[in-house]
C-alpha cells in the first residue's frame, strides 16, 4: 500500500502511541488531552543529486494538552510532563527499531529524531497545559 499523503501518514503511525488518543493534524482541540501535529517549514532538501533524488527534512511540532494542578505540592504536574516524555520516548523507540510511518514508494524513512531533550510547557490555563517538542524526519527520495 502506497500512502502518498506524508500527514495522513504521520497520524496513523502516531496513533501507535498508547499514550495518544485524540489526534489532529494543524488544527485541534485546546483541552485535556487533545494532540496536534504542525508543520514547522516545509519539506527541504539536505542533499540533492543531478539525477532528482536525494535527501530531505520534514520538520514537525507535537503540541500536547495534559491536565495539571495549581495546588501546592501537588505531584500531578510532574506525572503530567512524565506522560509527554513517554511519548517523546516512544518515537525514539521508533527510531531505534526503524518503525516509520508509510511514505510514497519512492520515499524510504531512515530518521526520525526528537529535537528536544525534554518537552516545553508553551502556557497554560486554570487545569489545562500546553506541552510542545519537534520532531524532524529524515527521508530518502528517489525518482
Amino acid at each position: 500500500m502506497t500512502i502518498t499523503d506524508k500527514n495522513t501518514a504521520i497520524m496513523n503511525w502516531l496513533y501507535g502511541c498508547n499514550e495518544l488518543q485524540d489526534i489532529f493534524y494543524l488544527v485541534g482541540k485546546a483541552e485535556n488531552g487533545g494532540t496536534t501535529i504542525v508543520p514547522n517549514s516545509s519539506e527541504e532538501w539536505t542533499k540533492q543529486f543531478s539525477d532528482g533524488t536525494g535527501e530531505k527534512e520534514l520538520t514537525f511540532t507535537l503540541v500536547m494538552y495534559k491536565p495539571v494542578s495549581s495546588e501546592p505540592n501537588s505531584n500531578e504536574n510532574a506525572r503530567t510532563q512524565y506522560d509527554v516524555e513517554k511519548v517523546m520516548e516512544w518515537i525514539r523507540e521508533q527510531n531505534e527499531v526503524e518503525n516509520f510511518p508509510q511514505f510514497a514508494d519512492n520515499e524510504a524513512i531512515f530518521e526520525i529524531e526528537v529535537l528536544e531533550n525534554q518537552p516545553n510547557m508553551a502556557g497554560q490555563d486554570k487545569d489545562t497545559a500546553k506541552f510542545m517538542f519537534a520532531v524532524k524526519i529524515n527521508y530518502y527520495k528517489g525518482e
